[in-house]
């Protein structure tokens, strides 16, 4: 019996011009899901805001036209805003206060305070006053989320990860059962009108609804684009695809720094990023159906007609009987073959799939627990590492850069001996050991610069075990269930990410506890996965049936 990438490689080109353009379509989507989803780095950017001070304007005119200070703006901050005592973990300076100032404060005409001022300072009651160096308008400042409403940013950042969740258990599950173009067309519609809705509302409550919803569509736009990707080229190809996906996730990382940079109103950020989507409209008459779903639901009319699309694109020999009849080793009814698999319940899908079945249940676990791992683990080190300095817009796109030789490396060593296992499994044990020096180099003084190397490495690590997370999950998983075992993997990541700000509260106990805790957690899941099979070269499953009897042979289960 000829499995379905037997058909690919021999009958209609494994990663032919067909499937080149494709991905190259495909890849432009994921530069675009990239600048929406990290786009919260601009749009909600916290800036330097301080009281805005009743006749403010008018002290800045006095010192101007005296001309007292060469910096005005600094002159009648010192006058009429207190300083605190700030602490940022390498040293305690003075800084102008964020949300008091002076009350009642009287000056003679060289601006000059009189004895009798108490310097009784009072809440920020007329408003504040914001730095628009780097941003002309935030979420924040213009619906001032600072002091007593700084959580309410906070709250809605929690919520657009909530809608990472929702796109999750919503567009998975949808995906394998309509099919993957559908639920692309159905993400695409829905991203588009939530996030025109967000960048026009004039309510705070009602942008993060849409914010929210928006989420969702676009974190249903990754999956199924990654999906299709996957599901179209051969198993010699699937870690080099796996790799086009995330680099050009990477290079939109990138992009967003330049769209930013030119437009610096958050609404005009997001209609600049969201509006040119409906080109992707057009990609119904490009990109077809995944031919692997339309077989492992039992389509396969749907099936051929996709095929032969692909043979003929990929200059193939198509003839009338090539998927029908006999015509030598390459096909040898090779449609037929492929859907006389019997399926276990096939019309049975959904997340309760991923546990019912022994093989498929173990894979779950294990998987489960390396997106956790990771994910908390990328987080925490995000949350704790030092701060780079200076330009938001240069730091962000720093942070995009590392990630692509990250990529890069990732894609090549999965695919030589070490195949997937023992990639994650050597990634996850450097990642360990990265923690552990970040613990032993200060964060402060002359070797400062080593901490943030430090960082910047743990930083390509774990992009790595993110990529290798996808590319395996994508192929330990039949295609009847592969999507729903993905988008599982990926709510378990979020989970994760939520957890990783109180294992850093654990700093109050023991300073580098953090550091241990993750540096264990993800070295005991790089252990783990030795329990899985090795899937490089491997044929993808199409179904949970062929997944059982496979997975049985290969080794004996645990579970």
């Amino acid at each position: 019996m000829m499995a379905f990438d037997d058909v690919l490689k021999n009958v209609v080109g494994d990663f032919g011009v067909f499937q080149k353009r494709s991905c190259i379509l495909l890849a432009m989507v994921n530069i675009m899901i990239a600048m929406t989803s990290i786009s919260t780095v601009f749009i909600q950017a916290d800036t330097h805001h301080w009281c805005k001070v009743p006749d403010s304007e008018l002290l800045l005119e006095t010192c101007k036209s005296l001309n007292i200070s060469s910096n005005c703006v600094n002159t009648v901050r010192g006058l009429t805003i207190p300083r605190d005592l700030a602490n940022d973990g390498c040293q305690t300076s003075w800084k102008f206060s964020s949300c008091s100032r002076y009350e009642n404060m009287t000056f003679d005409k060289g601006l000059t305070i009189f004895a009798n001022n108490s310097m009784k300072t009072v809440t920020c009651d007329h408003g504040w006053e914001y730095d628009t160096s780097q941003y002309k308008s935030t979420v924040i400042q213009e619906f001032d989320l600072v002091c007593d409403r700084s959580y309410l940013n906070d709250v809605a950042i929690s919520i657009q990860i909530a809608g990472i969740v929702v796109g999750n258990i919503v567009y998975g599950p949808l995906s394998d059962r309509i099919g993957r173009m559908k639920t692309f067309t159905i993400s695409l519609v829905q991203l588009l009108v939530c996030a025109t809705i967000e960048a026009t509302v004039p309510f705070f409550a009602v942008f993060v609804i849409f914010r929210f919803a928006a989420a969702v569509a676009n974190h249903g736009m990754y999956m199924t684009t990654f999906i299709l990707m996957t599901e179209m080229v051969g198993p010699s190809k699937r870690g080099f695809v796996s790799a086009m996906f995330f680099v050009s996730f990477a290079l939109g990382y990138m992009a967003l720094v330049v769209v930013a940079y030119i437009f610096r109103h958050w609404r005009h950020l997001i209609l600049a990023i969201s509006l040119p989507s409906t080109v992707f409209f057009l990609y119904l008459w490009f990109i077809s159906e995944s031919a692997r779903w339309l077989l492992a639901v039992g389509k396969t009319r749907q099936a051929e007609t996709v095929m032969r699309r692909m043979a003929h694109v990929n200059g193939m020999p198509v003839s009338d009987d090539m998927f029908t009849e006999s015509n030598g080793k390459a096909n040898n009814n090779a449609i037929e073959k492929i859907t006389e698999e019997k399926l276990v319940e096939s019309n049975r899908f959904g997340v309760f799939n991923l546990f019912r079945y022994p093989h498929i249940r173990k894979k779950t676990v294990i998987e489960s627990f390396q997106w956790f791992c990771v994910s908390l683990t990328y987080y925490g080190l995000v949350l704790s590492a030092t701060s780079l300095a200076g330009n938001d817009y240069v730091n962000v796109a720093i942070a995009g850069a590392v990630e692509v030789p990250a990529y890069v490396i990732i894609s090549m060593l999965i695919d030589t001996k070490l195949g997937r296992k023992f990639s994650y499994f050597g990634t996850s044990l450097l990642t360990g050991m990265v923690f552990i020096s970040i613990v032993l180099v200060p964060k402060c003084g002359d070797v400062q610069w080593v901490n943030t190397a430090l960082n910047m490495i743990g930083k390509c690590t774990i992009t790595e075990l993110y990529s290798v997370s996808y590319t395996y999950a994508a192929e330990l998983y039949p295609t009847e269930v592969r999507t729903i075992g993905v988008s599982f993997g990926c709510m378990v990541a979020l989970c994760g990410a939520v957890l990783s700000p109180q294992v850093l509260l654990a700093r109050t106990l023991w300073e580098p506890l953090p550091e241990v805790i993750f540096a264990t957690i993800i070295t005991i899941g790089g252990f783990l996965v030795l329990l899985l099979p090795e899937t490089r070269g491997k044929k993808l499953m199409q179904t949970i049936g062929e997944g059982e009897v496979s997975d049985r042979k290969a080794y004996i289960y645990v579970l």
